[in-house]
């Protein structure tokens, strides 16, 4: 996530990279990393207002953190 200037990263998740691409059970290539970011996209849109509580910073310097919606989903 990007916040302001902020890059977040959801804490204790471990999610594809953009570019990755993994293979359905038919053996077929589907986007993974696209379509997670499709996935979190929805989620965020939808929620309206994210609020997130930082849990230190990762190896790269990034945030890492635990993010609600306002209705109090951990988006995590």
């Amino acid at each position: 996530l990007v916040l302001g200037e902020a890059r977040v990263r959801l804490r204790g998740i471990d999610a594809p990279e953009l570019s990755q691409p993994c293979h359905d059970d038919d053996a077929r290539e589907v986007p993974c990393g696209r379509l997670a970011r499709a996935a979190l996209e929805r989620l965020v849109g939808a929620a309206g207002r994210v609020t997130c509580v930082s849990h230190g910073t990762d190896r790269f310097g990034r945030t890492l953190a635990v993010c609600r919606t306002q209705g109090g989903v951990e988006i995590n």
